[in-house]
């Protein structure tokens, strides 16, 4: 499932959060729902416990991705199931 994140609004995004069956799916949206409702890095690091470069990583992805419109990536970062 490669979901284009970058066009989802928060709500979505919260929505997609919570009923992600898989955990590892449901991490990342949590992930990306935390940075999306504006949340620092150093906030979401500290929430997920995941590492602040990849949440770093995961942020431009997700920045450029709104900018232009692309599907998002990094390759195995974002739901790439």
């Amino acid at each position: 499932m490669a979901a284009n994140v970058g066009r989802l609004s928060v709500e979505a995004l919260r929505e997609r959060y919570v009923a992600s069956g898989e955990a590892r799916s449901a991490r990342h949206f949590q992930t990306i729902w935390l940075l999306a409702k504006g949340h620092t890095v150093g906030e979401v690091a500290e929430l997920t416990s995941f590492r602040r470069r990849w949440i770093e990583q995961l942020e431009r992805v997700r920045r450029f991705s709104i900018r232009e419109g692309f599907p998002t990536g990094p390759k195995n970062a974002i739901l790439s199931s």
